[in-house]
Order: C-alpha cells, then structure tokens, then sequence
C-alpha cells in the first residue's frame, strides 16, 4: 500500500524516494516511513460522517480532498485507457522489481504478499472490503484479470529473458 500524504520533515529523515527504482519506489518509501512511525489510511466515506472519526480528517478536507459520497480510492484519468501504454508502462515497472527485492530481502512480509500470486490476483480485492465495490461492476472483472494476467506475463518474460 502507498501513500499520498506525509510531512516534508519525513521525507526527508527517510531518504526520500528510492530513485534506483522505477515503479516499487512508492512501496519503498512505504516501508521506509512503517520503520520510524505509524501510518494511516484513509478511513471509508461512511467513516467521515462520524464528527471525530480520524485525528487527520480536518487536514485531508483543508486539502481539498473531500471523499463523501466516494470510496477510498485515487482517481486517474483511464478515459483514454491504451492498452499498449499500459503495458509498456508495468514492462518500465518491473525492470527494478528485482532491486526492490533485494534491498527489503525476498522474505520481508511485504515483499511476499506485494509479488505473491495470491495477493495480486485476489488479496488487492478483498482486502478492507473492496470486493464490495467490484462487484458494483462485474462487468469490469475480466477486464481486470485481464490486465492482472497480461501484467503478469510481462513480469515472467522479463526473469526468463
């Protein structure tokens, strides 16, 4: 899970961001940050309707991020969705996923649920109750398994080459 939120003072006690890799660098600062301190998701919509219900709720909303009515979610521009682009994008990805790898070490709990097969195709779903939302759109799935398969594959042609 990565992040879009953090004091300047953190940032820079942690190093930054990784600018050997190209593509887990989120996961890595990630990880970084977890080593000094706690982190915090978003809460859910439904949460923001309780008065106190997240200690950073006010500093969020004077952000101009306001999720009422919306899940937990980041919104990309995916209107003009290129496969092609998408693909070549996840190949740029996972050039240094193997360096990602070997700096946190193959058995690092995040790293094993992060590249876990199980975790990627259907772990990311469940996870926090978003199968609830996917199955608002079942029409969407294969689409997303799609991707997941050819993303996949991808990853694979890149180890064997």
């Amino acid at each position: 899970m990565s992040f879009s939120f953090f004091k300047k003072s953190v940032f820079e006690e942690v190093g930054g961001f990784d600018e050997t890799l190209s593509g887990p660098e989120d996961w890595d600062i990630d990880k970084k940050i977890k080593r000094i301190g706690e982190i915090g998701l978003l809460p859910s919509s439904s949460d923001y309707s309780q008065e106190n219900s997240w200690k950073l709720k006010n500093f969020i909303l004077e952000r101009g991020v306001d999720p009422n009515g919306k899940w937990n979610s980041i919104f990309h521009n995916e209107s003009e969705f290129s496969l092609k682009k998408y693909l070549l994008k996840k190949k740029y990805y996972s050039k240094s996923m193997d360096s990602y790898i070997t700096k946190w070490g193959e058995d690092d709990p995040d790293v094993r649920k992060q590249m876990g097969i199980w975790y990627r195709f259907f772990g990311v779903f469940l996870e926090r109750g978003k199968w609830k939302h996917l199955l608002q759109k079942p029409l969407l799935i294969p689409g997303i398994y799609l991707l997941r398969v050819l993303t996949g594959l991808i990853f694979l042609r890149k180890n064997f080459s």
